[in-house]
């Protein structure tokens, strides 16, 4: 499948690449992502905000005779044009921002700023997908992923990066793979492991309020935007909590597969 505009594979990569993976030790360089601004919707926006503020300015100026009015549809037309100004130029803010996906980790330029992360330091990751469609016809989707390393830095990549959706997989399959041993392991040892709402050990998975033990699940899922858990002989749900609040949701449902499967 051909690479989206903005996506560069890693013979077209420039030399800045090799040098910051060679600096945080992050391996061989794979992919950068740029960002993408849509400059027909700037465009658009740009012209009927313009619009609508010159027609609040000229409004102003045929109420010249009643000041108190004048000078309000000036302050509205002054401030209807301060914001297409605003939304025209931020896309400016970001468009040098890229990103490296490299064999050890990635890293996120974003101007004179450069954060680092090695897939054996990142600790967490939320993941937000939201897709919108309108009397059953689809609209679009809307990206969010949050990377916490451990030693607290966060970044968060959302939809300003071309396929987004491919980075934020790429990082969500090598922390899966670095953690997922790790969290198998404290598991078998008898540990409690933790994935925000959730927690998981030998006598089963808690959502804060109760324990479901591994015999009485009857199916746990992730299911449009929820992690839908049932118990066995119920019909409602035992618990459902919005994927975006479970951090390492990919780990999460791994380690209870990882369980399920070892008890049948």
């Amino acid at each position: 499948m051909a690479q989206p505009m903005r996506v560069l594979q890693h013979q077209q990569l420039p030399p800045e690449a090799e040098q910051l993976a060679a600096m945080y030790q992050l391996g061989t360089p794979q992919v950068e992502y740029r960002t993408r601004a849509r400059v027909g919707v700037i465009i658009a926006w740009g012209i009927l905000g313009g619009i609508l503020g010159c027609i609040f300015l000229l409004a102003g100026v045929g109420s010249a005779s009643d000041v108190a009015t004048m000078i309000t549809f000036f302050i509205i037309g002054l401030l209807i044009l301060g914001v297409v100004l605003y939304c025209a130029l931020l896309p400016l803010t970001y468009r040098s921002w890229r990103a490296y996906t490299c064999t050890e980790g990635f890293v996120i330029v974003r101007g004179s700023r450069v954060d680092a992360f090695r897939w054996d330091q990142i600790g967490a990751m939320w993941y937000a997908v939201t897709r919108y469609s309108s009397y059953g016809v689809y609209r679009r989707t809307i990206h969010k992923y949050t990377i916490r390393r451990k030693d607290g830095v966060k970044v968060m990549l959302d939809d300003r990066f071309a396929d987004v959706e491919t980075l934020g997989n790429t990082i969500s399959r090598e922390l899966t793979r670095c953690l997922l041993p790790q969290v198998i392991n404290a598991y078998n040892a008898g540990s409690t492991i933790t994935f925000g709402p959730f927690s998981v050990s030998l006598q089963g998975v808690g959502n804060g309020r109760e324990l479901l033990p591994w015999n009485q699940i009857k199916e746990l899922r992730v299911n449009r935007g929820f992690v839908m858990a049932r118990k066995e002989g119920k019909w409602l749900t035992w618990s459902a909590v919005r994927v975006a609040d479970v951090p390492n949701i990919f780990v999460f449902m791994a380690l209870v597969d990882y369980v399920l499967k070892g008890q049948k």
